[in-house]
């Protein structure tokens, strides 16, 4: 693709009073460069302090062969900014981490918390496919929300792969709710994402896709939208689920999940995990399920847990098929 077909690329995403647009080339750019469509920025760090408070700026992701390589968490404290992935939507999350996805975010080094943490209010991501990996329970997730409003659409958020990641309460998880700062969360919004991975390895502890970690008054009224929740999990326990409120108050209001699918690969269909959804707080989450089902799992959440769903449970109500002999 051509630059100026990158720059009506952008035009067309930021039609309505856009603000200012940086680029960044991973492959060919240089942090002493201006950020123009034709002297992009080189890296993440060296781009986004050019994004302004609240003036609706962006940064352009340009696709490139390899994946954007971080050492350290970018927080992204201005309100009302986006980073955009150049390319088709991102929210199949590859194979490896080094496969060369389009606008890939990669953090391979030890003791980063995050890859984005996103203290800025309104904050939007597009297009994107993150993964924090490293086998230490240090690297605890691909994305921190402690802002309000985000929104995301057309992402691939993998979370880790490293042995000591998979075995932790909060180690490599996708996106992390940081519900002990009070607002966190609230408002948040997914659309056509792709939450974890079920090429990675077997987890043994902990979520794979969500965690509501605080007990503030945090995490309202998310919506999740056209998802993909995907994972490995053969554990019988739980302790080890896809979704878990760790404390009282966390999302204690709705959480809609509209036409999500909800799948968990257990090898040869021996041992699968007991719960999407695992609640451990005594606050009343009314998490509603609409158009959606989940495979690989004993039931959506844990006793006591409130859950509205408008589609039975394929497994006891006769929706599950199975393959019959012919001859």
């Amino acid at each position: 693709m051509w630059r100026n077909d990158y720059d009506e690329k952008a035009q067309d995403l930021f039609y309505m009073s856009p603000g200012k647009r940086i680029y960044l080339d991973p492959a060919n750019g240089s942090d002493g460069s201006p950020g123009s469509i034709n002297s992009p920025k080189k890296t993440l760090s060296g781009a986004y302090p050019l994004l302004r408070d609240d003036k609706n700026d962006a940064l352009m992701v340009i696709p490139g062969p390899s994946p954007i390589t971080v050492t350290a968490s970018l927080e992204l404290a201005q309100d009302g900014i986006s980073i955009v992935g150049l390319a088709p939507n991102q929210r199949h999350a590859r194979t490896a981490a080094t496969d060369g996805a389009a606008c890939a975010v990669r953090c391979v080094t030890s003791g980063v918390d995050n890859i984005f943490n996103i203290t800025g209010n309104g904050v939007r991501l597009y297009n994107l496919d993150t993964m924090n990996t490293y086998t230490i329970t240090t690297n605890r997730c691909d994305i921190l929300v402690a802002g309000r409003a985000p929104y995301f659409e057309g992402c691939g958020f993998r979370g880790g792969n490293g042995a000591n990641q998979l075995n932790h309460a909060d180690g490599g998880v996708a996106v992390i709710m940081k519900t002990s700062v009070a607002g966190a969360g609230n408002g948040a919004r997914f659309k056509d994402c792709h939450f974890g991975n079920s090429s990675n390895d077997a987890r043994s502890l902990g979520p794979s896709w969500l965690l509501y970690e605080g007990a503030a008054v945090a995490g309202f009224f998310n919506e999740f939208i056209d998802c993909i929740f995907d994972t490995r999990i053969e554990t019988v326990s739980a302790v080890v689920a896809g979704i878990i409120f760790a404390q009282n108050f966390a999302a204690d209001r709705y959480l809609l999940f509209r036409n999500c699918f909800f799948y968990n690969f257990w090898q040869n269909h021996v041992d699968k995990a007991n719960y999407v959804i695992y609640d451990l707080s005594g606050s009343t989450h009314d998490i509603v399920l609409m158009n959606s089902a989940y495979a690989g799992f004993d039931a959506w959440a844990n006793t006591g847990t409130y859950v509205f769903t408008n589609m039975p449970d394929a497994g006891t109500h006769g929706g599950m098929g199975s393959a019959v002999a012919t001859t």
